[in-house]
């Protein structure tokens, strides 16, 4: 996951870079969140303090009504003025994204559903979906993941009518006779892996909502049809189980958490997908990774957006990923990887796409991309808001010209 992450910094800037606003400098939107102990949910203690997150959001608390603690056996969301958190993890990795950005995504094949991408995937894991009555354009709200001491965690938010409903669900996903029932009542999956048995542990967690208030836009309402989260762990068979309680963040660290993702952004609204990346060595030539944090939203569309003005889009794109490194990077030393990414850009779209494709996706990803480097920290960033009206104008006469339809 964090490789992923990384990666995907560095491709999306591959086109090429617009100099940073002020010489290269700015205002930091303060350092990347790291690992830490915390309490478990339902607890009133705040734990361990999430590292490089206060204790409190400040605030972001205004948006948590007083309630008692969630019910045993429950996980409750937490909310900010503008955005929702469902599982927010107190885990050096995590990352949370919004399952309507993905549906959006697909949509633009008009016809194409979610489930018809996942049958692509594997034949009739969207029929198994359908068949235990689970829309998945409208009743999977998000998907997410953290690091853990088993190889996987991950999780979906779900709109279930109750938990039989999603016992029916793993029933159709699995071959008859392979899920067995845990003493605790969590479902498992043995399958063969490479190296001898491997355990799935799935188990639905209701979300308790008692006290959240949700913020006025339609992404986090949409949120909040959310009644279940599917989580999901697995490992080598006989290694210990993960419990999922025990990797969420207390309420206030959460808050904070998720504050300090919002400030990367100017209008955080309409999430995509946000979360923070574990320090990592060797990242760069010289450089370790201390942590990362990285947000991808929709705000609505800004007065002077030609991008989404020409899509006919409500809102805008907005990408940030800051960058904490073990010193401070130049000038020098940022323009030098973006133009290696630039090199890997140019060899891989010549080889895949048109020169007509390969110019308009170069004209997006130069003319919205900037950076910023503040001591240790670069942050990158991509807003649709930044693609200059004139080079629409001209990418849409080229691509006419040579008989393609933009």
């Amino acid at each position: 996951m964090r490789k992923s992450i990384v990666v995907a910094a560095c491709l999306v800037a591959a086109a090429g870079c617009k100099k940073s606003d002020g010489g290269g400098s700015g205002s930091s939107a303060g350092p990347a969140a790291g690992a830490s102990a915390g309490s478990a949910p339902g607890s009133a203690s705040a734990g361990s303090a999430i590292a490089g997150v206060g204790a409190t959001a400040g605030a972001a608390d205004a948006f948590a009504k007083p309630a008692p603690p969630p019910k045993a056996g429950t996980i409750r969301p937490v909310a900010t003025g503008k955005s929702i958190g469902l599982m927010v993890a107190k885990q050096p990795t995590w990352v949370e994204g919004d399952f309507a950005c993905y549906l959006a995504g697909i949509s633009m094949q008009p016809g194409t559903h979610a489930a018809d991408v996942l049958n692509n995937v594997k034949p009739g894991i969207g029929d198994a979906f359908a068949g235990a009555g689970v829309d998945l354009d409208t009743e999977i709200q998000a998907v997410g993941g953290m690091s853990c001491a088993a190889s996987m965690c991950i999780y979906a938010a779900m709109t279930l009518d109750d938990e039989a409903q999603g016992k029916r669900l793993l029933e159709a996903l699995f071959p008859a006779g392979q899920l067995t029932t845990a003493k605790d009542g969590h479902q498992v999956a043995t399958v063969q892996g490479p190296n001898g048995k491997r355990e799935i542990h799935l188990r639905f967690i209701p979300l308790d909502w008692n006290g959240v208030v949700v913020p006025d836009d339609e992404r986090p309402q949409r949120l909040r049809k959310a009644t279940h989260l599917l989580f999901l762990s697995a490992d080598d068979a006989g290694k210990p189980v993960v419990d999922p309680f025990t990797l969420v963040a207390a309420p206030d660290e959460a808050r904070a958490r998720l504050a300090a993702l919002e400030g990367l952004a100017t209008d955080p609204r309409g999430r995509c997908v946000e979360g923070v990346i574990a320090k990592s060595a060797s990242f760069r030539p010289g450089f370790d990774l201390e942590g990362a944090q990285f947000l991808a939203a929709t705000p609505p569309r800004a007065a002077g957006d030609a991008v989404a003005e020409m899509m006919s889009a409500s809102r805008g794109l907005d990408l940030e990923i800051a960058l904490d490194l073990s010193k401070a990077a130049s000038k020098a030393d940022v323009e030098g990887w973006v133009g290696e990414a630039r090199s890997w850009f140019d060899n891989m779209a010549q080889a895949a796409a048109s020169p007509e494709i390969a110019g308009m996706l170069r004209l997006f990803i130069e003319s919205s991309f900037n950076y910023k480097i503040d001591g240790k920290r670069v942050t990158m960033s991509w807003k649709t808001e930044r693609v200059p009206r004139a080079q629409l104008e001209k990418m849409d006469a080229d691509l006419r010209a040579a008989g393609m339809t933009p």
